[in-house]
């Protein structure tokens, strides 16, 4: 062997040292990283594995060389390694696997990266593979919380009611928006994207927006009221902006959000009007109290007007002069006509709103005739009433049956505007198919006519067509639900340019009215001049001289007391039996039915006839408190009344008792 082949095999030797050095280094190396690294064969068997997966193994290298994979990996997924693994070797070629699941010792499965390549000999041939695998579990657990975080803000960015528009504060175009503010703007997000802030308002607001958008970039401002905005289609509607000034990726932006008060708006407009309405209401409310006390106040004053006239027709007989006696029947009229308007003034604004009873269908529309004829003559309108029922008790309360009678009339007046013929037809009848039987009102019109859209409507509360301030769109929607608290029914038919006509249908009460249980001067008797003694009951001095006089003229001696108390004691007192009590009703100190209540229970006067005396039995008393006054009472008389009145009554009691 020469020298130059002794110094090569000196060589190859140290070679050997050295790489069985550098080998163990890289032994220690691999051992040392946290990734998994293993060399497979070319029938991709293990053949080595560093620390870590022998660890994460649970085996020893001597136990893991020659296997595919560890014994407790399912088989398909050892199947998958092989086919990776016989890829590497057959091409050559490097493969990644951005995520892979491996199982451990103890069943724990985690997520790795591996990265597998190929081993060559010296001949350039696929001897081996290796291959390192990374867990990437805290990874994947991270981009999972954050995919599962963004589809959160997601659903909550597309399901948010309000708009949400993103919007870059350099440029003021648009970056994103939700589909709420798409729907409110009725563009889609990609016409959005390339119109920019200034394309959602009105010219006019333009400087206000753009100064308004660069405060709330500045973060001066948050929230802006109401924003006029322009939708795609022209139309404009207000908003409440705020905003506040985000970074997204290198870019400065502002996500506003965007809140239509458009609802708000309409419910405040709404509010008012229902206010303004309701104090129109108060007002009608108040100005009725004050008709009443007024109506009240009259009664007394006009009873002694239209007594006193009585009485010096009386006196002036065949002795005043022709043209004195003519005057006397003119102011009698006169009388009387004020003295039905305040009655059915007085009924109409009644305040037993919720007392029911059964009531005289015809008195309710010729008191409210009575109320309004003279007015409505003055504007060319006659009032033409066909009172043809036969039957028209029915249950109800007469101030709300005015109140639609009045509401249906006044409608029908306003029908008849700048018309010089206007008619408005009152008629009744009796329809007897029902089982109960009924009576319908009929008011009718030859006005102008309603339109066959705005008839469907007419029911409806706060619908009206007359101009602001002139109706509340409440008077047919009132009218509607009294007639139906009742039982009844209500009608319109139209025809433009011929009229209307309301119908208004009630069942028939199957009680009689309480006021006709009581005798009253409207029945016709035969009267003349009477015997007795009469005891008046009054707290006006002028009422009681007035009564004494009729009284006095009527053959009667009379005796007076100014309360209810000073008549009880009287009555409990004196030894003369009176034949007549007249007593009023509100007095102080006590009251007639109190006097009366009280007499009848202590069976002071048994033979006594008393007379009720007041202006409003029915209207301030409940039904209890009617009855029980028919039963301790028999008769009655209404304020303001005359002599023949006063007579006809007594003459009726006179012939009762006889």
């Amino acid at each position: 062997m020469s020298a130059q082949d002794h110094r090569t095999r000196e060589e190859l030797l140290q070679e050997i040292a050295n790489l069985k050095e550098s080998e163990e280094s890289l032994r220690q190396t691999l051992d040392a990283i946290n990734d998994l690294v293993f060399i497979k064969d070319a029938q991709s068997k293990l053949v080595w594995g560093n620390k870590a997966l022998c660890s994460y193994y649970g085996m020893s290298n001597e136990e893991i060389r020659g296997i595919f994979d560890a014994p407790f990996v399912s088989q398909a997924i050892t199947a998958q390694y092989i086919k990776d693994d016989q890829y590497v070797l057959s091409t050559g070629k490097v493969i990644e696997v951005p995520e892979e699941p491996i199982t451990r010792f103890d069943g724990a499965i985690a997520f790795f990266n591996t990265v597998k390549s190929p081993i060559f000999d010296t001949s350039g041939k696929v001897v081996k593979m290796v291959g390192v695998s990374r867990d990437i579990s805290a990874r994947k657990l991270t981009e999972g919380e954050l995919r599962k975080s963004e589809q959160r803000y997601k659903a909550v960015f597309e399901g948010a009611s309000d708009g949400i528009l993103v919007a870059e504060i350099a440029s003021m175009k648009f970056a994103y928006a939700n589909p709420s503010l798409c729907k409110m703007f009725g563009y889609s997000e990609e016409e959005l994207i390339h119109i920019g802030v200034m394309g959602l308002h009105p010219q006019e607001s333009l400087a206000f927006v753009i100064e308004d958008f660069k405060a709330k970039a500045r973060g001066e401002r948050e929230i802006t009221e109401n924003v006029p905005c322009l939708k795609k289609d022209g139309s404009l509607f207000f908003a409440d902006i705020s905003a506040r000034a985000i970074t997204l990726g290198d870019k400065e932006c502002l996500v506003g959000f965007f809140r239509d008060i458009t609802p708000r708006k309409q419910a405040e407009a709404e509010r008012a009007k229902l206010q303004a309405q309701l104090m129109h209401q108060e007002k009608l409310a108040s100005i009725g109290t004050l008709a009443a006390g007024v109506a009240h106040e009259i009664n007394n004053p006009l009873s002694i007007v239209m007594g006193y006239i009585d009485i010096v027709e009386m006196e002036c007989n065949n002795h005043c002069g022709k043209n004195n006696q003519e005057l006397i029947p003119i102011i009698k009229e006169a009388s009387r006509r004020i003295a039905t308007i305040v009655n059915g003034l007085r009924t109409y604004v009644r305040t037993d709103t919720e007392h029911v009873q059964a009531i005289d269908l015809h008195e309710c529309i010729n008191k409210t005739i009575h109320l309004v004829e003279e007015i409505y003559k003055k504007e060319n309108i006659t009032l033409k009433a066909q009172l043809l029922a036969h039957d028209y008790f029915i249950k109800g309360n007469a101030g709300k049956i005015q109140q639609v009678i009045m509401n249906m009339l006044s409608n029908a007046k306003d029908a008849l505007r700048n018309k010089l013929d206007g008619c408005i037809q009152i008629a009744t009848a009796n329809d007897y198919n029902a089982q109960q039987g009924s009576v319908w009102i009929d008011i009718a019109d030859n006005g102008s006519g309603i339109a066959k859209e705005i008839v469907e409507k007419l029911f409806d509360p706060f619908f009206t067509t007359k101009a602001p301030g002139k109706g509340t769109g409440l008077g047919l929607s009132i009218c509607s639900t009294i007639v139906k608290s009742f039982g009844g029914t209500i009608s319109v038919k139209s025809v433009q340019g011929v009229g209307t006509s309301f119908k208004i249908v009630f069942p028939l009460s199957e009680h009689e009215l309480l006021a006709t249980a009581l005798p009253t001067p409207q029945q016709e008797v035969q009267h003349g001049l009477f015997k007795g003694k009469a005891l008046i009951v009054d707290d006006e001095k002028d009422i009681r001289r007035l009564l004494r006089m009729l009284l006095s003229s009527l053959g009667l001696s009379v005796v007076e007391a100014d309360n209810g108390e000073t008549a009880y004691n009287l009555l409990k007192t004196t030894k003369e039996q009176f034949d007549y009590v007249l007593t009023d009703i509100k007095m102080p100190k006590m009251n007639g039915d109190r006097l009366i209540t009280l007499v009848k229970e202590e069976n002071i006067a048994p033979k006594t006839k008393f007379i009720i005396i007041t202006g409003g039995l029915l209207d301030d008393y409940s039904c209890e408190q009617n009855e029980l006054l028919i039963k301790n009472t028999h008769g009655y008389l209404e304020k303001p009344f005359t002599k023949q009145d006063l007579s006809l009554l007594l003459e009726l009691l006179s012939s009762k008792i006889g």
